[in-house]
């Protein structure tokens, strides 16, 4: 069973499945966390923004269960924001930060470069957004995938 499917069940409004979160539903996976769970519009490219949300808790998160070293953390900032850690705080990563932090992604403690580490919520997203992203490796004509 794919994570985002305990988000799954049968529509209220047609004969189909769907993903429901806060009583809402969502056509796909990647409408699930980028609509439901991240609060965006569906405008633009979602999917972009689903895998950059992944990479960058991700990043957060391997480098606070200590997966990652210090210098493996910096380059993926540098592969993900562009951001060079070594010149100082960097603003897409900064942003990224505050926004983790604000939204409840996050838990930073004293310091914010270092990224904190993942709340509750933010497992959750990272969980679902790697469910997102293998399913639009795995099939990018049909999202949903199952």
């Amino acid at each position: 069973m794919a994570y985002c499917d305990k988000y799954r069940r049968k529509s209220e409004f047609c004969d189909r499945e769907v993903y429901f979160y806060n009583d809402e539903e969502y056509e796909d996976k990647t409408d699930l966390i980028h609509i439901g769970m991240l609060g965006f519009c569906g405008c633009g490219s979602p999917e972009n923004n689903v895998e950059l949300v992944r990479d960058g808790l991700l990043a957060i998160d391997d480098n606070m269960s200590n997966k990652i070293t210090w210098e493996e953390f910096k380059e993926r900032l540098r592969e993900i924001f562009g951001a060079d850690p070594d010149k100082g705080p960097d603003k897409h990563w900064m942003l990224f930060s505050y926004w983790c932090d604000k939204e409840g992604l996050t838990e930073h403690g004293s310091g914010l470069s270092c990224g904190g580490w993942l709340s509750d919520k933010g497992r959750e997203v990272l969980l679902c957004a790697e469910d997102a992203v293998a399913s639009l490796r795995s099939d990018p004509e049909q999202e949903g995938g199952e």
